[in-house]
Formats: C-alpha cells, sequence, structure tokens
C-alpha cells in the first residue's frame, strides 16, 4: 500500500471516535460532550441543573463572568502549594462549596489564553472525572471567547456559590500512581511525556524537578504542539489526529500521560481519552517531581534509544 494512502487512513481511523455531540445528538439532559461551544452555552443558559465553574483567579472572575457563574481558582482550589492533588476530603469540601452536586451539568471555563492556561481547564476536568463526576464539559475558548460576542451576557462581582453535597466515586482507571508506573515500566504500556522537547531530553527542568530527564522509554507528546495559541483553543481534530506518534496507532493501546506535576499531561490525556476515544489512558499527575523524589528511580536523558 502506498505510504500517502496509509497516512490517509490511520488519521482516518483516528478520527473515528471523535464525534462531537450537540444537544439533540446527546439524546438525553445527562448526556455531555467534552467541549462546548459557546453557543451551546447560551442555549443552556438558566437551566437549573448547569453550574457554570470559572477557574480564573477570583480578581479576574469578579471584574467580569459569565452570568450565574462560580469561582473554583485554579490551582488553589484544586492542588496544594507543591501542585499535588489537595487531599480528597478537602477537594471534596471545595467541589461542594462551589454546588458540584450529583445532577449538576459542570462546564469549566479556563481564560482562554495558551496552552498552559489550557492546563487548568483540562486538569479541572480530569479531577471531575477521576472523582465520578461524569457530567463535566469544558467551554471551547474560554472566557475569550464568550467575550467575543458583546451580546453574550456579563456579570461583575464576587462568586456566590449555592453549597451541596458533592459524593464522591472514585474512578482511579484514569489515574496512575508513582508505584504503577514503576510496575509498568518496559510493559506494552507507553509513556507519554507532555513537556517540551528540551525537557524531554533533559537539556533544560522545571523547578520542581529534582533531575532532568525523562522516565524511562518515554515517548513525546508536547502539550504546546495541540493547542493553537493563536485561536485560544485546541487545535481541530483532524489536525490532533495527526499529530500522534506511531507508536500510539492503536486506539487500545494503554497509556500514561505524564510532565512535571500532571498539569501540561491533563491536556495530552484530554486529548487522547476524551477526543480521540484512546479509552486505556490515564493521567500520572505526580509525574516528575513525584518521581524525582526518589533517587534511586530512573530517569534517562538525551535523543531516546531506536528499536
Amino acid at each position: 500500500m502506498p505510504r500517502k494512502l496509509r497516512s490517509i487512513l490511520y488519521i482516518a481511523a483516528l478520527l473515528l471516535p471523535f464525534v462531537p455531540l450537540t444537544p439533540a445528538a446527546a439524546g438525553t439532559a445527562e448526556a455531555v460532550p467534552p467541549l462546548v461551544s459557546v453557543a451551546w452555552l447560551k442555549d443552556h443558559l438558566g437551566q437549573p441543573s448547569l453550574l457554570i465553574v470559572d477557574i480564573r483567579a477570583e480578581g479576574d472572575f469578579e471584574a467580569g463572568h459569565i452570568a450565574g457563574a462560580v469561582n473554583g481558582a485554579y490551582p488553589d482550589t484544586w492542588r496544594q502549594a507543591d501542585w499535588s492533588l489537595l487531599p480528597l476530603q478537602i477537594l471534596t469540601r471545595n467541589l461542594a462549596g462551589l454546588g458540584v452536586a450529583d445532577d449538576a451539568t459542570v462546564v469549566v471555563v479556563p481564560a482562554g489564553g495558551d496552552g498552559t492556561e489550557f492546563g487548568g481547564a483540562s486538569f479541572a476536568f480530569w479531577v471531575l472525572k477521576y472523582l465520578g463526576h461524569e457530567k463535566t464539559t469544558i467551554l471551547d475558548g474560554g472566557w475569550t471567547a464568550w467575550r467575543d460576542d458583546p451580546t453574550d451576557p456579563v456579570t461583575q462581582g464576587p462568586s456566590r456559590p449555592r453549597k451541596t453535597r458533592f459524593d464522591v466515586r472514585l474512578h482511579p482507571k484514569i489515574r496512575a500512581t508513582t508505584e504503577q508506573v514503576s510496575r509498568l515500566l518496559g510493559t506494552d504500556t507507553v509513556l507519554v511525556d507532555a513537556r517540551s522537547p528540551d525537557q524531554y531530553l533533559g537539556r533544560s527542568k522545571s523547578p520542581l524537578v529534582s533531575r532532568a530527564g525523562r522516565l524511562p522509554g518515554a515517548i513525546n507528546l508536547p502539550f504546546a504542539s495541540l493547542y493553537d495559541d493563536a485561536a485560544h483553543r485546541l487545535k481541530p481534530a483532524s489536525a490532533l489526529a495527526g499529530l500522534i506518534p506511531p507508536k500510539l496507532a492503536g486506539r487500545t493501546t494503554k497509556i500514561i500521560a505524564y510532565c512535571n506535576t500532571g498539569h501540561w499531561s491533563s491536556i495530552d490525556w484530554f486529548v487522547l481519552h476524551e477526543l480521540l476515544g484512546y479509552a486505556d489512558t490515564r493521567l500520572y499527575d505526580g509525574s516528575m517531581a513525584e518521581w524525582t523524589r526518589d533517587p534511586h528511580r530512573p530517569v534517562e536523558t538525551g535523543e531516546p534509544t531506536r528499536n
């Protein structure tokens, strides 16, 4: 088969799982796609089950936000000072304080800036999914997209959430622990490093990481390649599919995405798991910050060995 035709068929196969749902296609009020448009959100404003969680800083939120939104600022609502996940009890209390009830459809609203900023939304989305809240989505383009139309309703002032009960139903299949990563080194599970090539190769490192380098055997899928900074949103599905490394050709591939703290890699996780249909994709939220705390854990640097 000609190489060009193989490439076309490969990209087509990756695109099959990505069928964005509209309210009509969803079939039930409970169904929600991983990304929703401004038009979708405008159509659903005022519904009692809709909860808009704006993750921008408190001051930015109070200066102007979508009518009815509450402020769940990132990272404070979701993470500790060292960027590790908040203890479950505190995290549950925070989300209940925002009004995340079992029947709520949660729309996470980022600022709509670059890929790093989007990582706050994808991490918050992952947290909600991990805790068992399935009716969760992200506003495509975030606050920036909402403000593109001056007729979109905006209000000012502090957040006024209605506290509720948040029931946790952990979904551990989308999270990887350090112990699990250690056991899976050298197996058929593919480790996907979401950092820049320089950090992946060990030429530079985050101050949160003790040693430069990557997890042994990992491949590189930089988060920045998945996001269109000028458009303030993820790249189209066809472009995302074309960026997937050949080692991830099969959609049944077992994948663990990581970076320094789980922030950037939550973008890789979101694209692979939610948009491109890689069902067995987990996020290692501890990532290199946690991995390198133990000097005996292996780290690779330099160009990867080609088999």
